[in-house]
């Protein structure tokens, strides 16, 4: 197991003084140790002042030794706990980069990059040219995340960063972060950022849905490649969590695109990422399909016997966006459209996902027969 070396400790040194330099609150070293489902536990908090580096260099140094990984706050707290509501400031911004972004991508160079594992898993910190509210960080943190193709759940204003030297154990062997570029002269006013960022997505009660959280579901079932899986998984949860999927049913698919990644996610780390997403997030409302009943209209208008139509609550979720968005397009009853996706969607899935009622099994297999004109 590696101690670390007087390099890292310079390289960690760096770190703190772009992050921490400038902030005026708590801030902390957070520690812990991977089981072998590859969760943080036991985990510890050491509380200092952004003055107290050298501090925070020796615990640093302590918890490689000890085996266990260590990371520091990017914010300053109003209070000794590593809650988003008590983050009160930050002076960088960041991103955790798990593959290379687009080599055309509008953003500055940053200030700092550090190797987490792989060549590919990368931080990228930009330093500002003064403190920001956390709000104000975790927002654009989000849009960089999104123009970059980063972790989105790296984006929180508690989130805690991996500095160089520290323990990366999530694969065998454990690796040792460190510092790829300190650039110190890429210090950026918050405006020069901003403005080659996308526009702000507004604010959504549940999980990201609609454009800005797009799944590629063919991928998920055909296998996601190491880089992506993670965000992958995060944003079919969050597309299960908003159409109200019950979290037995999104675990028993998150399972199964876990096993099909290339190479696969450990079964503990997809659980952890739906269960996260079904503690976090609420599911949206049912939704109302545009068009639907405007063609519910013209059948009974010209007098032609109809079936009675469901009630809008039928069009909920993914299979109800998907009516909506085909409608336009087509002259087929929305009905139709509905059944035709979710016989699709059972085909998809396979027999596995399932209801018990009694002591028969009820997969999500429809048999489907339209009768039209």
């Amino acid at each position: 197991m590696s101690k670390g070396t007087s390099k890292d400790h310079s390289a960690a040194a760096v770190m703190l003084a772009v992050v921490w330099s400038g902030l005026q609150q708590h801030v902390c070293v957070l520690s812990g140790r991977r089981t072998a489902g590859n969760q943080l536990v036991k985990v510890q908090h050491l509380w200092l002042r952004p003055v107290d580096c050298d501090k925070a260099l020796v615990e640093l140094q302590r918890q490689a030794r000890a085996g266990r990984e260590a990371f520091i706050s990017a914010c300053d707290f109003s209070s000794k706990r590593r809650r988003k509501e008590h983050a009160c400031q930050a002076h960088v911004l960041w991103a955790d980069v798990d593959r290379p972004p687009l080599a055309d991508h509008p953003l500055p160079p940053p200030t700092l990059r550090v190797q987490t594992s792989t060549p590919e898993r990368q931080l990228w910190v930009w330093r500002l040219e003064r403190p920001t509210a956390a709000a104000t960080i975790e927002r654009l943190v989000r849009r960089i995340a999104q123009v970059l193709g980063a972790d989105p759940q790296a984006c929180d204003a508690a989130r805690c960063l991996r500095s160089p030297g520290s323990l990366h154990t999530k694969r065998q062997p454990p690796t040792v972060a460190r510092l790829l570029e300190h650039a110190p002269e890429r210090v950026y006013p918050l405006a020069a950022i901003e403005a080659v960022l996308p526009p702000d997505v507004p604010a959504a009660k549940g999980p990201a849905t609609n454009g800005h959280a797009r799944v590629d579901w063919a991928a998920l079932f055909a296998g996601i490649p190491e880089g992506a899986r993670n965000d992958q998984l995060f944003r079919a949860a969050c597309r299960l969590r908003a159409d109200n999927v019950p979290l037995g049913l999104a675990r028993h698919l998150a399972l199964d695109w876990a096993a099909r990644c290339q190479p696969p996610l450990d079964p503990a780390e997809a659980t952890r990422i739906v269960e996260g997403v079904y503690r976090r997030y609420q599911p949206t409302p049912a939704l109302t399909v545009n068009g639907a009943g405007a063609q519910r209209a013209r059948h009974h208008a010209i007098g032609r016997p109809w079936p009675e139509p469901p009630a809008n609550a039928v069009y909920r979720g993914l299979a109800g966006q998907f009516v909506e968005a085909a409608q336009p397009y087509t002259e087929a009853d929305p009905l139709a459209l509905l059944a035709q996706f979710l016989a699709a969607f059972g085909c998809a899935v396979g027999p596995e996902p399932h209801a018990v009622v009694g002591a028969t099994r009820h997969p999500a297999r429809l048999f489907l027969g339209l009768v039209g004109e």
